[in-house]
């Protein structure tokens, strides 16, 4: 995603809290003076970068909120905030260790166990390797009366052995999608575009380390989560599986990092990184102002032709606008409940901003919890619900907010002209 080859070290070096995200800005999306200026007054920023690849799309997104990190960050993990773009689909997380059950709530659909039983190795309608594809026309009966049923049990299996080499071998699992005549090594495509994300070497560059590395150096100070996703696109269903990095920098520095990895895809991807990079407008990152910024790369799985292309950015900027200002004011109206509440109590400081933070000081004793504010009420007594948790699952009945997904094509296939090669 990173265009320019000069690090921001070698520009002007940022003095004050708020040039560092405005920094980060400018070598990241190019953005101008005047765009920087709309987003110190609240106002919401996209813009698609250029590539640079005919098969690659990224875009950047910012939007300055007045809440602090931490409560930004609690709002980010409790309610999937832009970490996917399952609001029209299903979702589910891993436990540790992970296990089938935790894919329990993944079905395909009719249509999809259709495309499976005409899979053939370079011609598949989902994406998986040729082994794994000769094992299934091997294993799996779909002709017969529970012919479905088998073919969801094995494609949960096969999704929960992708996930385990994974989480045992990180990108060295070496999973290569034969779906086409061009097969497509998943490591490539993430080498790829974590090499276009060196910008996140001048906000803490062990953090990029850690993404290429995985699973060696695992640290304490990085929270790593695996979930499932299944999105309604119309046409088909994109299935992914999806590791999640957390991590909170140090009080020197304030600001939060979030990675999203897609480490399967069923349609469309070869690859796809997602950075979350919240950071504070001053120099107190426990201040209720905040710069919430959000990089996207997706490398496809073939050439995007230049109507596609358009076609893809002008729906993105349709609902950029939108989704940004009604991020904003979610984050800041929760916010501002639980200032205004734990204000009156005097129990917590005005900044904490974290229902757990109180409950930890009024019931120490309380196992782990989840706490909702219910409805849009302040929170007295009759609006807290404590739920207790089961291995830090707990089903989740509202879509998310998130960034519209990319304009995806109704097939496979890409009819690209000569001109956009």
């Amino acid at each position: 995603m990173c265009l320019a080859a000069a690090s921001l070290s070698s520009l002007a070096a940022p003095t004050t809290a708020q040039e560092r995200p405005e920094a980060l800005l400018r070598r990241v999306a190019d953005a101008t003076g005047r765009d920087l200026a709309a987003i110190r007054a609240g106002l919401p920023f996209f813009k698609t970068v250029d590539a640079g690849a005919p098969r690659e799309l990224a875009q950047a997104y910012a939007i300055r909120v007045r809440a602090p990190i931490d409560h930004i960050m609690d709002r980010i993990r409790e309610d999937h905030l832009l970490l996917d773009d399952a609001d029209r689909g299903e979702r589910g997380r891993f436990g540790d260790p992970a296990a089938e059950g935790d894919l329990a709530g993944l079905s395909l659909s009719r249509s999809e166990i259709r495309d499976l039983a005409r899979c053939r190795p370079m011609d598949c309608e989902l994406k998986l390797p040729a082994g794994t594809i000769e094992r299934m026309r091997a294993d799996v009966r779909f002709d017969g009366s529970t012919g479905e049923d088998e073919a969801n049990r094995f494609f949960r299996r096969v999704l929960l052995e992708t996930l385990s080499g994974y989480m045992e071998s990180g990108d060295g699992a070496g999973l290569v999608y034969e779906d086409k005549t061009e097969p497509l090594r998943v490591e490539e495509g993430f080498r790829i575009l974590l090499d276009r994300a060196a910008y996140l070497d001048d906000i803490d560059p062990s953090f990029r380390a850690y993404l290429g590395g995985y699973p060696r150096g695992r640290s304490s100070a990085v929270d790593d989560v695996f979930t499932w996703t299944v999105e309604d696109l119309g046409v088909k269903s994109l299935v992914s599986l999806n590791h999640i990095s957390f991590k909170r920098l140090g009080a020197a520095d304030g600001g939060s990092l979030i990675a999203v990895k897609r480490i399967y895809s069923s349609h469309y991807f070869q690859a796809d990184l997602k950075i979350i990079c919240l950071l504070p407008t001053t120099g107190d990152p426990t201040g209720a102002d905040t710069y919430v910024m959000v990089f996207t790369r997706q490398r496809f799985d073939g050439d995007l032709g230049g109507l596609k292309r358009a076609a893809a950015v002008r729906r993105l900027e349709r609902n950029a606008e939108a989704t940004l200002t009604a991020l904003k004011k979610g984050l800041e109206d929760s916010y501002r409940e639980l200032d205004d509440s734990f204000g009156r109590r005097g129990d917590v400081a005005r900044d904490a901003g974290s229902i757990p933070a109180f409950l930890a000081t009024r019931c120490p004793d309380l196992p782990a919890v989840a706490v909702h504010v219910v409805g849009r009420h302040r929170l007295d007594p009759a609006g807290i619900e404590v739920v207790p948790i089961q291995d830090r699952v707990e089903a989740q009945e509202e879509g998310p907010l998130c960034l519209p997904a990319p304009e995806r094509p109704d097939r496979e296939g890409y009819d690209v002209s000569v001109a956009d090669r």
